[in-house]
């Protein structure tokens, strides 16, 4: 992530003002710099919502149907998630990216540059109580730490001046149907959409806290997983 633009950052240049009114992140995003030129594509619907998926990008499903998670990929989390027991009803959708074509012409060093403001104004929007990122863009977004994506989903508590929610990290699912439906990958994505239905659900243990956005004087409390017993029925 580009260092110069990052949740804290928002913070030293605009003050607690920002905080106490999330609706200002709106117009904050670098649209007018952004190379790609498109019209983002936002799937809104009414809040509160108790789970927000936050993916990666859109694809041109998403982009020539104006509406998220319809392609192969999010056909695939819709029906996992309906079957494991979280309705659509309570659920919301966003990517990391809001155009289509983002990340093919942005600077992947640069993963959120543009977005990101938006992205914080939509969480606080819907005020979810639990956080489904899915890919390193969508981790990106929120500064949470990717490495270990590939080895097992990791749940955090996040707290940020605008919004307090479970936040489950995983793989993009684009990336499990491009690696000939892996039952590693598969079994990752699985486990994640279980272990957000236990928090959703109050029946987890307590998660270690992350503060992120908040003056550089407030120490961060560094995530640890958390395990639980998601892999009955695999």
């Amino acid at each position: 992530m580009n260092s110069s633009f990052t949740i804290s950052k928002l913070y030293r240049d605009y003050g607690v003002g920002l905080f106490a009114d999330a609706s200002l992140l709106f117009n904050m995003s670098n649209c007018q710099a952004c190379p790609v030129k498109e019209d983002p594509i936002i799937d809104l619907r009414d809040p509160p919502v108790r789970y927000l998926v936050i993916g990666d990008y859109p694809g041109l499903e998403e982009h020539q149907g104006r509406r998220l998670f319809i392609g192969p990929a999010g056909r695939f989390l819709r029906e996992l998630l309906t079957k494991e027991g979280i309705d659509d009803d309570n659920v919301a959708f966003l990517n990391a990216f809001l155009c289509y074509g983002a990340h093919n012409r942005i600077n992947h060093n640069n993963p959120v540059y543009y977005c990101q403001p938006r992205i914080l104004y939509y969480i606080a929007y819907y005020n979810p109580e639990v956080i489904i990122c899915m890919g390193r863009h969508a981790c990106g977004v929120l500064e949470i730490p990717n490495q270990d994506l590939y080895d097992k989903p990791t749940a955090y508590r996040l707290e940020t001046p605008w919004f307090k929610a479970y936040l489950v990290a995983t793989i993009n699912p684009a990336l499990y149907l491009r690696n000939k439906w892996s039952d590693v990958l598969y079994k990752n994505i699985l486990m994640a959409v279980r272990l957000a239905k236990c928090l959703g659900d109050y029946d987890c243990p307590t998660i270690e806290s992350v503060s992120i956005g908040f003056p550089d004087n407030v120490q961060e409390t560094r995530p640890r997983g958390i395990t639980c017993n998601m892999n009955e029925g695999y």
